[in-house]
């Protein structure tokens, strides 16, 4: 599936509810950027000292490609979403050593919604 903000691959199909606007969401998420045309990690949930994370969906609460991604997608869903530059970190984010609109892949897991 392509948009204008992500291209998503499904990973595993999700069998819960679909993500609505405005629910908390908790998701796993594996956070790469494409460097020479390789993913290179800069973030994981998985990582030691991570934890799912929580995050009001459909509300701007995240970068657009991220948002308009997981508001595609269901409970217990994994889901590679590919979102271009604009839709990402236009202006980079020294933090994680992400660069000027780089191209963004996340790998994420809908884990649950309340």
């Amino acid at each position: 599936m392509a948009t204008a903000t992500f291209t998503k691959v499904v990973i595993k199909q999700g069998t819960g509810e679909p993500v609505q606007t405005g629910r908390s969401i908790t998701v796993h998420a594996l956070g790469q950027q494409l460097v020479d045309g390789k993913k290179v990690k800069f973030w994981s949930t998985k990582d030691p000292g991570q934890k799912a994370f929580t995050y009001q969906a459909g509300m701007g609460k995240v970068i657009r490609g991220w948002d308009d991604g997981c508001m595609t997608m269901r409970v217990g869903e994994t889901a590679e979403l590919t979102i271009p530059g604009k839709y990402g970190y236009p202006d980079g984010l020294s933090a994680w050593s992400i660069a000027r609109n780089a191209t963004l892949v996340f790998e994420i897991e809908i884990l649950s919604q309340k």
